[in-house]
Order: C-alpha cells, then sequence, then structure tokens
C-alpha cells in the first residue's frame, strides 16, 4: 500500500469520526490534495449522501463568532429548512441579491426556479440554494433548528449567541418573517410572527431590557402568535438598535423602517418655542395627571430629567429614555 492511499484511509476514518472542521484544512493536515481526498471520500461513501459537488467549510456554523453568521443563522430560523443532511434556503426572485450574499459565503451557485400558478396561471420566480452537508445540519439541529422547527423550537437558539451579536441574530429574524404594516395614517406596527409563544416572548425580553421598549402582549393573528409594537419612537429605537454596526441585511425593510417620519426621541420630552433659552421641557404622566419636571437648553437634559421622574413615582424601567443608566 502506498504512502498516498495510507494517507487517504487515514483521512477517511478521522473524517467518519466527525475529528474535522474545515475540509481545506482537514487536506493539508493529511497532506493530501483536496480534489483526491473529496474523491476518495465520495467513492467511499463518506458524506451524507454519498456525493458532493461543491466544496464548502462545513463547521461554518459550529460557532457563532460575528454579525455574518448570527444574521444568517436568524434567517434561517425565519426562512431557512434543515434536514438530516441538507440545508435549503428559497426566497422570491426580487430578494435574490441577499440570498447571493449566503451563496457567496460557500462559492456555490444560486438556482433560479420558474413554476407556473396554477390558479392565476402567472409564473412565480424564486432563487433557491441547498448546501449538502450532515456536518453542517447537525451544528444547527444542536442550535435548535431542527426538521420541526416550525413546532420544535425552543430556546435553545439563544444560547449560542454572544449578547454583542444579539442584535444582529433578531435583524436575520426580521427579515425574513417580519413586517412593517402601516395601521393608519401616521400610524405603523412593527412585527414579527409564526412562532411559538415562548420564542416570540424571548424576543420580547431582550427589546425590553436592551433599549426599554414597553411590554408588550403576544398576540394571535389566528392561530399564529404575533409580536408586534405599535408608535414610532418605540420603532425608532428598534431600527437603531438592529441595524446598529450593520453591514447585512434585506434593503427592502431598512428601506421601508427608514420611510417612518420621526420627529420625537425621547419619552417625556417636548420642544417649547416660548422660551429659546430653555426650548425642551420634561412632562410625565402618572395617575391620568400631568407632572412638569422643568424646562432644559437640550432635549437629552429633558430626557434624563425626566427619567428622575419614573423613578420618583416609582414606574416601570422600560419606560425610561436611558434604562441602561
Amino acid at each position: 500500500m502506498s504512502d498516498t492511499q495510507i494517507k487517504l484511509d487515514n483521512a477517511l476514518a478521522e473524517y467518519r469520526l466527525g475529528n474535522y472542521t474545515n475540509l481545506r484544512k482537514f487536506a493539508k493536515e493529511h497532506d493530501i490534495p483536496l480534489e483526491k481526498l473529496v474523491n476518495h471520500l465520495r467513492n467511499n461513501r463518506a458524506f451524507a449522501d454519498g456525493r458532493t459537488k461543491y466544496i464548502f467549510d462545513e463547521s461554518y456554523f459550529f460557532k457563532i463568532d460575528d454579525e455574518i453568521k448570527a444574521y444568517w443563522l436568524g434567517f434561517m430560523v425565519a426562512d431557512g429548512h434543515v434536514s438530516k443532511n441538507r440545508i435549503i434556503i428559497q426566497l422570491s426572485a426580487k430578494d435574490r441579491d441577499l440570498l447571493k450574499k449566503f451563496a457567496d459565503l460557500f462559492s456555490i451557485p444560486l438556482t433560479e426556479i420558474n413554476r407556473k400558478m396554477p390558479d392565476s396561471g402567472g409564473i412565480q420566480s424564486t432563487v433557491r440554494i441547498q448546501l449538502n452537508s450532515k456536518r453542517m445540519a447537525d451544528d444547527l439541529c444542536n442550535k435548535g433548528l431542527t426538521p420541526r422547527k416550525t413546532y420544535d423550537l425552543d430556546l435553545t437558539v439563544f444560547k449560542h449567541i454572544p449578547k454583542r451579536l444579539m442584535h444582529h441574530f433578531i435583524k436575520g429574524i426580521f427579515d425574513g418573517d417580519g413586517s412593517i404594516d402601516a395601521t393608519g395614517p401616521g400610524r405603523y406596527r412593527f412585527l414579527i410572527c409564526g412562532y411559538r409563544e415562548i420564542f416570540l416572548s424571548k424576543i420580547r425580553d431582550i427589546l425590553e431590557v436592551e433599549i426599554g421598549v414597553g411590554r408588550v402582549q403576544i398576540s394571535k393573528g389566528g392561530t399564529i402568535p404575533i409580536l408586534g409594537y405599535g408608535g414610532r419612537l418605540a420603532i425608532l429605537r428598534i431600527k437603531e438598535y438592529l441595524y446598529k454596526d450593520a453591514t447585512i441585511f434585506l434593503e427592502r425593510k431598512k428601506a421601508r423602517l427608514d420611510s417612518i417620519p420621526c420627529n420625537k426621541k425621547y419619552n417625556g420630552v417636548y420642544f417649547n418655542n416660548q422660551n429659546p433659552n430653555q426650548k425642551w421641557r420634561a412632562i410625565l404622566i402618572y395617575n391620568h395627571k400631568q407632572h412638569y419636571l422643568g424646562s432644559y437648553t437640550t432635549a437629552t437634559l429633558a430626557a434624563k430629567a425626566y427619567d428622575i421622574g419614573v423613578d420618583k413615582y416609582g414606574l416601570p424601567k422600560y419606560k425610561k429614555n436611558f434604562p441602561n443608566i
């Protein structure tokens, strides 16, 4: 038996035990050309489906340690399908540019699908990517993205996301299953829907702690749980949280958020054009009465005065403008 064959057989044994993190690095560690290693693994049916067409980093989702991974993990919670040995994302053709960014991570082309609709006779155009990898599917299942995630999704996935990346994860969920609805002239709602109530409650708790938006009830649209926020100030805070330091997002949804006018940044702060030296007033409503908390030279000072009033009257922390101070 040649030295190369011995190396190939040793690599095959280790591969089946899962003792690798990246196929290219794995080949280099064993001093085997990558193509030769792939052919040997394929011939010995080491791949989950007995074949592979593309070589990519199958350990990509093993550890969520940057914005891009956190975002795509959230997006797959919303719009991905994970089975025993493959991962699929299929989107409307209008979101092709976003899915191409995911495909480019693995150097895999998108599949264009045009299907005639039986009722209308029109053409439905979608784009799809499929990754064949038992290793990647197992990593995602271990994070809670099971083949039955619609019914099984719990809080497991949150344990795998560092706090500093949580807003990118939620942004991915919003891009997949969120919307901004106009409920009337100048009135809007931020919505995330389609998950188990326990999952949406966790997102609600994170938003309450991180940005101080009010605690809302999880409602239902038919049988589908919905997390919804109304009011332009709350939506502005959510937008600032989700897109902080963001380099990847669905352009059309961010544009929708950017189109919402919001000339009020703080709770309890009002412009006073009658006093040019102290333009901003702080007013708190408690027990159906207005409590004047003073006038200030800047909106920020007025907002801090309002927060002092929140503490004074024993109101919930989420009503504060700066809940983490």
